[in-house]
């Protein structure tokens, strides 16, 4: 049964050194009963936006929407937060083509993306990055973590 009563809070970061180059995705998960998770991954030869959407992604993966499907999301991408929230339809009906004619970039996750958010009651909300915000900056070290857990496979 789906508790519609409670959030299951998210936060969201990537980070590439390079880009492209070698990049990390975070995310720190707070329960409604107030435990947490954190877990982070990354990739060679990516970008940083690629890293933010898979932060996003993973997020959402990771939540049984059969027990909680309200959600509150925290991103310092305006990137993710613009995509998603206003101009995701309209790439769909250009032939996912932006609003230049020019061919939307990660068009591979943003599908992922956005059949993930049709599950989910999602309250979007953008944060500034690097702005002592508590469950951004843990997201942050999470995706530099991602990072380097990359660069140490590359040894």
């Amino acid at each position: 049964m789906v508790n519609t009563n409670f959030y299951v809070e998210l936060w969201t970061d990537g980070a590439c050194k390079g880009n492209p180059g070698i990049g990390g995705w975070g995310v720190f998960l707070r329960w409604p009963d107030g435990s947490e998770d954190k877990f982070y991954g990354g990739e060679n030869n990516t970008t940083n936006n690629r890293m933010e959407l898979l932060a996003v992604i993973n997020a959402l993966k990771s939540i049984n929407y059969y027990e909680y499907n309200n959600v509150k999301l925290y991103t310092d991408s305006q990137y993710v937060m613009n995509g998603i929230t206003k101009w995701i339809d309209n790439w769909k009906k250009r032939g996912w083509r932006t609003s230049s004619g020019g061919m939307v970039k990660n068009k591979d996750l943003w599908e992922i993306l956005h059949a993930l958010v049709n599950f989910y009651n999602i309250s979007w909300n953008w944060i500034k990055g690097h702005s002592s915000n508590y469950g951004n900056n843990i997201a942050d070290e999470l995706a530099n973590l991602g990072v380097e857990s990359v660069r140490s496979k590359d040894v």
